[in-house]
């Protein structure tokens, strides 16, 4: 079998490239697996092995940014009529058409749950890039010999709002690479001391889009607890602008430290004592499964909003929160963990012990078990 893969970057961080990083390698090491063609515009040489492009076969593609989309998909297609026995992988949203359409956030879904007003999600849903996104999704699964899902989550949405029938959609949940993501003492007693942190209660958000990851009810939290004894890290290429004038507004501009992005964000995940993530719309998102790994406790949204509570019980690996947006729940929340010790230990335990069952070369193993079903048909 051979697999082709358009990706606009290939690079090890981020959601969707960090995904086909790790289930490339993963995929390598199938026996069912001649090789993986990888298409590409770039190439971030700096955190991706020599020894994984060689064992890849990389087709450059001269077009960036959205013309990848047109030039990928046509050098895919005259791929896959060179090769024998080939499967077009496609990440929704890189290129047209596909044998096998991953779904890592349904766009539509996205659209209507982040906007509760119906004029406003109207809007959203006929300004150009947003439609156009909505029908490249709905043209590549309805084309598609079969979807795959992160999570429930997502294969829910994609039978809501891009009309697929859960015959034709195969959930897959991601993996993690646990001797990576493990804690770090050292790194843990480095940051903390670079940062001033002491002996500080410290809570993380790692996450690009502020707005969605709901970085205000969080603020409006620390505010109910701000006489406790606590900090707030936040990791991501955001812009903080209004979210430091809103913890100035607040009284709690000191317990906020915005890091901007960073690269190893495993060994500030090791400074942290919980990981908050009141998510208004979350798949699966990987970052959750890392900071399981490492043994931080997290308090996130329940399965309504997050995909990735699918895999967490309340209290026990994990804490679960009914409404995102209501942050005297989320104060609760946090200030139970604050002032049980035990609790953060047992949870921090049952959480490397679930992220250990999700392995990147099981889902690789679940994928291509899709592959084989399509090429059969």
């Amino acid at each position: 079998m051979n697999i082709i893969i358009p990706i606009t970057k290939l690079k090890k961080t981020g959601g969707v490239e960090r995904y086909v990083f790790e289930i490339t390698k993963c995929f390598l090491n199938n026996k069912h697996v001649d090789d993986v063609y990888i298409i590409t515009s770039d190439i971030d040489y700096e955190s991706i092995p020599k020894e994984f492009l060689n064992r890849v076969k990389i087709v450059k593609t001269k077009s960036k940014g959205r013309f990848f989309m047109i030039e990928g998909t046509i050098v895919a297609r005259k791929l896959k009529k060179k090769l024998k026995n080939a499967v077009i992988f496609t990440q929704q949203g890189t290129t047209l058409g596909g044998d096998v359409v991953i779904e890592h956030a349904c766009h539509l879904a996205s659209i209507f749950e982040l906007n509760k007003r119906i004029f406003s999600k109207f809007l959203r849903l006929i300004y150009p890039p947003h439609f156009i996104a909505y029908a490249v999704e709905f043209y590549n699964h309805n084309k598609a010999l079969k979807s795959i899902a992160i999570s429930n989550k997502i294969k829910r949405d994609l039978e809501k709002y891009v009309l697929i029938p859960s015959s034709k959609i195969k959930t897959v949940y991601s993996g993690i690479n646990s001797k990576e993501f493990s804690k770090n003492e050292k790194s843990r007693k480095e940051i903390r001391k670079n940062l001033k942190l002491s002996d500080k209660f410290v809570m993380i958000l790692v996450a690009n889009e502020f707005k969605r990851k709901n970085l205000i009810t969080i603020l409006k939290a620390i505010s109910i607890l701000k006489n406790k004894d606590l900090v707030l890290l936040v990791a991501g290429k955001d812009n903080p602008a209004k979210y430091k004038a809103k913890a100035n507004e607040l009284g709690i501009l000191d317990k906020i430290i915005f890091l901007g992005s960073v690269r190893n964000i495993q060994d500030y995940f090791s400074a942290a004592d919980v990981f908050v993530y009141p998510t208004l719309y979350g798949p699966f998102d990987l970052v959750v499964l890392e900071s399981m790994s490492i043994g931080i406790p997290i308090i996130t949204s329940n399965e309504k909003f997050n995909g990735v509570a699918e895999i967490i019980k309340d209290t026990k690996n994990g804490i679960l929160i009914k409404n995102p947006t209501d942050s005297e729940e989320l104060a609760k929340k946090i200030e139970m963990l604050y002032k049980n010790p035990s609790l953060r230990n047992k949870i921090s335990k049952e959480a490397i012990k679930t992220a250990k069952l999700f392995t990147w070369q099981k889902t690789a193993d679940n994928i291509i078990k899709v592959f084989r079903e399509c090429l059969k048909k």
